[in-house]
């Protein structure tokens, strides 16, 4: 079985994240070439597996393993206070916080925008 490393990269987007992908040797996060523009990254793993058939074809199998952090380089983690100080006129911003945020916490990227925190598959690097 072959497995190959690969790292999604967020870019903002109009309405949704966009994101690109490649092939990566390390899922050391601190080892990344993480493009200027984007704000986040997510690391999953493609296993493959060839079998050779009677009939002589050969098939592929191909499985995705994903993990569930994803690392946000030059990110801050904020409070809900913090985001009322930094930006005060942004009512949809803290509605959003205080009505979906399990910890009260967003993270502010590097980019400016703000995503939903999660202490466990969260982390600011």
């Amino acid at each position: 079985m072959k497995k190959i490393h690969k790292v999604e990269f967020l870019y903002p987007g109009v309405l949704v994240s966009e994101s690109s992908i490649e092939v990566v040797e390390t899922t050391n996060p601190y080892e990344i070439k993480v493009p200027e523009n984007a704000f986040a990254f997510k690391f999953f793993d493609v296993m493959e597996q060839e079998a050779k058939l009677e009939d002589g074809r050969v098939i592929t199998h191909k499985e995705t393993k994903r993990d569930d952090i994803t690392y946000f380089p030059g990110g801050r983690i904020m409070t809900i206070e913090e985001v009322e100080k930094e930006v005060p006129d942004n009512r949809i911003l803290i509605s959003n916080i205080k009505n979906n945020s399990r910890d009260n916490k967003v993270i502010k990227t590097r980019m400016g925008n703000f995503q939903y925190y999660d202490k466990d598959k969260t982390i600011a690097i």
